[in-house]
């Protein structure tokens, strides 16, 4: 699969494409829902809605 990378738009990056700090973020926000409903799953528990809102900032040095 192939799909176009960008920078941050502070660094002169589309806007329109996604950058490393969002899909890390996505991978991280998925990797928690799989563990949530893994341990609901293996203790007996329905898990009949679930909301996730991942929210991330990243501190520039420059």
């Amino acid at each position: 699969m192939r799909f176009g990378r960008r920078h941050d738009p502070a660094f002169r990056g589309d806007a329109h494409r996604y950058n490393p700090e969002e899909l890390l973020l996505a991978s991280l926000a998925s990797c928690h829902v799989l563990w949530y409903l893994h341990l609901c799953a293996v203790n007996g528990i329905n898990v009949l809605d679930y909301h996730d809102e991942a929210h991330g900032a990243a501190r520039s040095s420059a």
